[in-house]
C-alpha cells in the first residue's frame, strides 16, 4: 500500500545516516543576515523569484549533503502545536515561500485541530539562528477536492496564509526568498532538487539540519507502467527519483519542494506527497505537479502579497 510520507519522511542514503544532534562540531555556524536597504519598502521586496544567492560553503555529511546557507532560501519548517494550547511548537512538515505571505504545502500536513507557524531563513531545527523568521499562520486551505486513500493521495496541495505585522508578512533577505511558480512543463530526465529535514532509514528523528538531493523527473508513461505505480498516478501528480532505488531517492519532508532549474532561475514543480517506501527499487517518489494547480493558487491568493 501506498503511504502518504507522514510530516516527517524518510530519506534514502547509505543507510549510515544517524541524527546530527550527536555532535556540536556538526552544527553551522550561523551566518548574520544581510541588512537590506534602507529604503526597501514592502512594495519593493520580493520582485524578484527564484534566485538564491548562497554562501560557499559546503560539508558532505552522512552520505547526504548538507544545505548550504542561502541554498534553498524558500524553504520553510512547517510547525504545530495543539490548538489553544500552551505546547510548544514542533516541525512536522516542509513547505515553501511563494510570496512574501504565502507558503506552499501538502494538504496532507494539514489538520484544523492544530495551531501552524513556520520558521524561514534557517538551517538547524534545533538551534536559534541568527537568519531565522518565525511567522504565525493566520489561515490554512486545503484544496477542495483533497482525497486521501489506502492507495494514493489526490489533490495534495495546500495553501498557508501567513499572519502580517506592519503589513509585512516574510521579510527578504540573502536567507529568505520566494521560489517562482512554474510556467511551464520540465522534461523527463530533468534534474531537480530536493530538500527537508527528514528522518532517515536509521533514524526515525529526522536530521536536525537541513539535507538537499538531486533527483531526476520520471515520464508519466514510465512512472504508470505496470512494474512502477500502474493506474494510480493522475495529471496531479509526478514521480521524480531512481527506478533503481538507492541513493536520495525520496529524501525530504512532506510538504516541501522539488525545485527545477532554468536560465538560473529556481521554480517549484513538485511537493513532496507520497510513495510507497524510500529508496526501493521501481518505487520513486511521488510528487504534487504544482503547475496543473496554477490557477487553483492564483485563485486562492487574488491581488494580495
Amino acid at each position: 500500500n501506498a503511504t502518504t510520507l507522514p510530516p516527517t519522511v524518510l530519506t534514502t542514503t547509505d543507510g549510515s545516516i544517524t541524527p546530527e544532534s550527536t555532535s556540536s562540531a556538526q552544527i553551522a555556524t550561523p551566518v548574520p543576515p544581510t541588512p537590506l536597504p534602507k529604503n526597501n519598502t514592502s512594495t519593493k521586496s520580493f520582485l524578484t523569484c527564484g534566485k538564491p544567492n548562497p554562501k560557499k560553503q559546503l560539508n558532505r555529511i552522512y552520505g547526504g549533503l548538507k544545505a548550504i546557507p542561502g541554498a534553498r532560501p524558500w524553504q520553510v519548517s512547517v510547525q504545530v502545536k495543539p490548538k489553544g494550547s500552551s505546547q510548544q511548537y514542533r516541525h512536522i512538515c516542509g513547505g515553501t515561500l511563494i510570496k512574501t505571505c504565502w507558503v506552499l504545502t501538502a494538504a496532507h500536513c494539514i489538520d484544523k485541530k492544530h495551531d501552524y507557524r513556520v520558521i524561514l531563513g534557517g538551517l538547524n531545527l534545533i538551534q536559534k539562528e541568527q537568519t531565522d523568521q518565525t511567522v504565525l499562520v493566520e489561515d490554512t486551505i486545503i484544496h477542495e477536492k483533497f482525497k486521501e486513500t489506502p492507495d494514493v493521495v489526490y489533490n495534495d496541495i495546500a495553501l498557508l496564509k501567513l499572519k502580517a505585522t506592519n503589513g509585512k508578512c516574510a521579510k527578504e533577505t540573502q536567507f529568505v526568498k520566494a521560489a517562482c511558480l512554474p510556467k511551464e512543463p520540465f522534461t523527463d530526465g530533468t534534474e531537480c532538487s530536493i530538500s527537508g529535514w527528514g528522518a532517515t532509514e536509521t533514524s526515525e528523528h529526522g536530521s536536525v539540519h537541513l539535507l538537499d538531493a538531486q533527483v531526476l523527473l520520471i515520464s508519466q508513461e514510465v512512472c504508470s507502467s505496470n512494474k512502477v505505480y500502474s493506474s494510480l498516478l493522475d495529471d496531479g501528480m509526478f514521480c521524480a527519483g531512481y527506478l533503481k532505488g538507492g541513493v536520495d531517492s525520496c529524501q525530504g519532508d512532506s510538504g516541501g519542494p522539488l525545485t527545477c532549474e532554468r536560465n538560473q532561475t529556481h521554480y517549484i514543480y513538485g511537493i513532496v506527497s507520497w510513495g510507497d517506501s524510500c529508496g526501493e527499487k521501481n518505487e520513486p517518489g511521488v510528487y504534487t505537479r504544482v503547475l496543473k494547480y496554477l490557477d487553483w493558487i492564483n485563485e486562492k491568493i487574488g491581488g494580495t502579497q
